[in-house]
């Protein structure tokens, strides 16, 4: 007699978080394409890359879906850590931060860390940074570590902030990929002059080789995502039209079509309406 296993339901904060594999990503497909390419071959090889793009366009996440399958490690930056996984990866310690746990990849051959150019304080950009440098690994010594990856996120954050000059050692060590978004770049340092707001943007830019824009999937292969997405999501929905016109409504922006679908997951029957597409929230992430 065989047993059906009923699959477990996501929950609306999973679905926040959610990543789906490299491959299912929709728009961006240039930079998904150099992504693919890149996981033939070592991380070691990767060179400095910018993402630049608005919000909801799937900047960081699409990064975050490359280093999962470039570690190896599923469970990267998912919030469900179980205690059987901190305990496994942290020999027993389970009052770590996900920060801590996420630090190590690989297996202790990689040293990961994430920068928010938007919500750290400037003395916790420093010590991430400093966290990088090769005196901080010299601690773990039984660590076979072969490679650095830093995740910047918000650069033009940073750049407004004046803290580019900071990053830059870190940009230019040949141990260290980093992988950057931004939405913009502007800057408040009044001590600039324009030329000298230009010279510093140049210097920044100019450290990576690799430099990208994102792009909006068509209409065909959003509404593909989106089938995908409740699929995965054990969602239902009223009518197909309504999808048709979730993809219209958030006119090319992947994450506010999610956005929207989020909400049906807390919903009766978790199904998707038309009325729950005609009063979703549209504005900019």
């Amino acid at each position: 007699m065989s047993m059906t296993v009923q699959k477990k339901l996501i929950t609306a904060r999973e679905a926040e978080a959610y990543i789906p594999p490299l491959e299912r990503f929709v728009g961006n497909n240039r930079l998904k394409d150099k992504l693919l390419g890149w996981l033939k071959r070592p991380i070691e090889h990767d060179p400095n890359l910018l993402i630049e793009g608005e919000p909801g366009t799937g900047k960081t996440s699409i990064v975050h879906a490359y280093l999962r399958e470039q570690f190896r490690n599923p469970w990267f930056f998912r919030e469900d850590f179980t205690e059987e996984r901190v305990v496994a990866r942290k020999n027993g310690q389970t009052n770590v931060s996900l920060e801590e746990i996420r630090e190590w990849q690989g297996g202790g051959r990689y040293f990961f860390q994430q920068i928010n150019g938007a919500t750290d304080s400037e003395s916790q950009l420093r010590r991430k940074l400093d966290n990088l440098s090769s005196s901080v690994l010299e601690i773990y010594e039984d660590r076979q570590t072969t490679h650095k990856v830093c995740i910047v996120d918000e650069i033009g954050e940073v750049f407004f902030r004046g803290l580019d000059e900071a990053l830059r050692p870190t940009l230019e060590e040949s141990g260290i990929t980093t992988y950057a978004t931004a939405q913009n770049f502007h800057s408040k340092r009044k001590t600039d002059s324009f030329k000298e707001e230009d010279q510093r943007l140049t210097a920044l830019l100019r450290r990576f080789s690799h430099r990208e824009k994102t792009e909006p999937p068509t209409e065909a292969d959003h509404f593909k995502f989106l089938v995908f997405l409740i699929g995965e999501w054990n969602l239902k929905i009223d009518d197909p039209g309504t999808l048709r016109l979730l993809v219209d409504k958030s006119q090319g922006v992947v994450g506010l079509s999610k956005r929207i679908l989020i909400r049906v997951i807390d919903e009766p029957d978790r199904r998707l309406t038309r009325k729950l597409v005609e009063e979703g929230d549209v504005n900019p992430l």
